[in-house]
């Protein structure tokens, strides 16, 4: 039930995940168009700017050209030819620019330029006339009804070159403004459903997190009463590899305060009683009773829980003992020798600790031990 849980919620995760990744990526991309826009928008502005700077320059060229090229034929003057040549090439290269700039819809730019090149042509025709000597003829062409009829196409080109232009750039800002327009609705939308995606994810994932908080938690719980299960197995193995050597133990003992209770009895009976040997007798029961007490007080600490037990100061001595109890039969069976070490101090080292989980240690070790020299010719163990 669990996996199939996290399974759908996954693949909830996932699918949003995949969504509102693609939302963001358009969010970008709708940034970017955006900041193109601009960027579109100021090149036309400076484009607008520019092509009027060259239409109040093709004006002034103009009427230098006109003025240069009439003062010529009604003077006669060589610098007015002079001046004339000076503005001729500035006026056909600003027309050519504008020509560059205008949009591609607009076409009266062409117009102007022939107009140009035709007035051009007439002038300095007019203007060799004048080099010749003959102003009457530079006067007459430069008042013919050809040369008014190009300057009435030069002028009409040049207002409507304009007038398109303008049209042109205002519908470019219209466009420019509708697209920018769009792009700032739709960004805010996208930008709204990104954040509403990604705050969800967040609320989903944190739940999902929690889940397996606590399902790890559970996990974990589970461990530690596994392996405390484990440890208890593992305590009761070693209790029954060192039964019968437990049994022993306790059997000798028993089988001393049998044998002093019948030689108590049969004094009594005989009347022989030797108050002295009969304290003997009550002493050495007392010293095998208490010794199968301490037996017994092993196996029911070793056999009780030990992560209950609370830590407290135990002789290092006692712990031995104890567990020494336990398996010193078994050790005596097999021919294996046990000596402990006891350096200065030994009887009064104390250590604290829980004793249960150290004598469970001890035990394993010497049982560990046995199994390792069982098969040797020498077999000994030292503490």
């Amino acid at each position: 039930m669990k996996s199939r849980f996290f399974a759908n919620n996954q693949l909830v995760v996932h699918t949003l995940f995949a969504s509102v990744l693609l939302a963001t990526i358009f969010t970008c991309y709708l940034v970017f168009t955006t900041f193109k826009s601009s960027d579109e928008l100021t090149a036309l502005q400076v484009r607008s700017e520019e092509i009027v700077r060259l239409q109040g320059i093709v004006i002034h060229y103009d009427e230098i050209l006109t003025m240069s090229a009439q003062m010529a034929a009604a003077t006669g003057d060589p610098k007015w030819a002079s001046r004339y040549r000076q503005f001729e090439p500035p006026l056909d290269h600003v027309i050519k620019k504008l020509i560059s700039l205008q949009p591609k819809a607009v076409k009266a730019a062409e117009q102007t330029d022939l107009a140009n090149i035709a007035l051009v042509e007439m002038e300095n025709h007019a203007l060799a006339s004048v080099q010749k000597g003959n102003r009457s003829e530079a006067v007459k062409i430069l008042f013919s009804k050809n040369y008014q009829k190009q300057k009435e196409f030069y002028a009409q080109g040049t207002a409507e070159f304009y007038k398109n232009i303008e049209n042109a750039l205002a519908e470019q800002w219209k466009e420019h403004d509708q697209k920018r327009g769009a792009l700032k609705i739709t960004l805010v939308i996208f930008i709204t459903i990104s954040f509403l995606g990604w705050n969800w994810i967040f609320l989903i994932v944190r739940r999902r997190n929690y889940s397996l908080k606590l399902l790890n938690e559970s996990l974990d719980s589970q461990v530690i009463q596994r392996t405390a299960q484990l440890l208890q197995s593992s305590k009761m193995s070693a209790l029954g590899e060192m039964a019968g050597g437990v049994a022993h133990e306790i059997n000798t003992p028993l089988a001393i305060i049998s044998m002093r209770v019948g030689q108590m009895e049969s004094s009594v009976q005989t009347g022989d009683i030797d108050p002295l040997a009969f304290m003997e007798a009550l002493e050495g029961i007392h010293k095998t009773v208490d010794r199968i007490a301490r037996i017994v007080r092993g196996l029911k600490s070793f056999a009780r829980e030990s992560n209950t037990t609370p830590f407290q100061y135990t002789a290092i001595s006692e712990l031995i003992e104890e567990t020494l109890s336990f398996c010193s039969e078994r050790f005596n069976g097999l021919g294996i020798k046990l000596e402990v070490v006891k350096s200065p101090g030994y009887e009064l080292a104390r250590i604290e600790c829980r004793p249960i989980e150290i004598s469970q240690v001890l035990l394993n070790l010497l049982n560990n031990s046995c199994d390792a020299i069982e098969k040797k010719k020498k077999k000994w163990i030292c503490i």
